[in-house]
């Protein structure tokens, strides 16, 4: 594996950004309006059902990867993410769905951008969350606790420099 420098202050904006606004920590959303969402996760029994009182103000869910992107576009335009009659705005949205553009921000490995961005269950490569945090995730029952395993998981992903 190449060794790499992981923008650990990055990560740590990511995970106090997702701990702001819980209700826009979606793991199985790059980055999409809360409406596609809802519809894809029909595809997914086994992720936590979406509730209309889970649904951010912006109207915009995403997961580690996409706020990595969202915070360079914060930086760019403060209130990128909302459109004119205060939805999501989906041509921001989707500047912000480039897991490969979050792995180059991060400073990542490609085999450390999967366990940082995927669950193992999805069958994505060969890496993923720990069982532990993805179990968690998965029987959470509000966006705060699904927000509060996923700073556990940045958490450990930096301890171990991206090796689990």
């Amino acid at each position: 594996m190449d060794e790499k420098k992981i923008n650990v202050q990055l990560l740590r904006k990511v995970k106090a950004l997702i701990l702001e606004e819980p209700r826009r920590l979606r793991m199985e959303a790059v980055a999409s309006t809360w409406e596609e969402a809802v519809d894809g996760s029909q595809s997914d029994k086994q992720m936590p059902p979406y509730s209309e009182t889970d649904r951010p103000p912006c109207g915009a869910v995403m997961c580690i990867g996409g706020h990595v992107n969202f915070i360079a576009l914060l930086a760019q335009e403060p209130n990128a993410l909302l459109s004119i009659d205060g939805d999501a705005n989906e041509e921001a949205l989707s500047e912000l769905g480039s897991l490969w553009q979050a792995q180059q921000s991060l400073g990542l490995t490609s085999e450390q951008a999967e366990r940082l961005f995927c669950f193992t269950s999805w069958g994505v490569g060969l890496y993923g969350w720990p069982e532990e945090f993805e179990t968690a995730y998965r029987v959470a029952k509000t966006p705060l606790e699904r927000a509060e395993i996923t700073a556990r998981r940045i958490d450990h992903f930096l301890k171990t420099n991206g090796a689990e």
